[in-house]
């Protein structure tokens, strides 16, 4: 096979196989927004265990969590009577919400929308009653939208 066969070979071939590579995206692309596809997801703020004897409790919510829009609850384990939760932002101000409802094991809070564009929370201050039927302490668990 002289040289110029040999080339327009090697040509043809790497014809025949670029269509195949050009079908197929990268497997890792460069830029990923990771923000945008977590945006929409409910995050975990922190769970509490409430106290029987207590009727105040503190749930600490790092700004590693970042920024909120809104905020929900979900009681598990035994039921609880939420007078009312006070959200305490970063900068200092406050949302208080009067609640005043039973939540029986197992239920969610409505969703409480936050004043504001985005909020970075601190800390989430539930004041309730315990409701007593021998399913031992409710489980309080916060959770926040970006």
């Amino acid at each position: 096979m002289n040289t110029l066969q040999k080339t327009l070979s090697t040509i043809i071939i790497l014809l025949l196989f670029v269509p195949a590579f050009a079908q197929h995206p990268p497997k890792h692309p460069k830029h990923v927004n990771a923000p945008a596809v977590v945006k929409h997801k409910w995050e975990k703020l922190g769970s509490k265990t409430v106290n029987m004897k207590a009727d105040t409790d503190h749930l600490l919510v790092t700004a590693y969590e970042g920024a909120f829009t809104k905020v929900k609850f979900h009681v598990a384990k035994a039921p609880i009577h939420v007078k009312s939760i006070t959200i305490i932002f970063a900068n200092g101000e406050t949302k208080h919400i009067a609640i005043n409802k039973d939540f029986p094991k197992g239920t969610n809070s409505k969703v409480f929308d936050l004043p504001g564009n985005k909020r970075v929370i601190q800390k989430i201050r539930f004041e309730y009653q315990t409701i007593d039927n021998g399913n031992g302490k409710a489980i309080v668990t916060a959770f926040g939208k970006h």
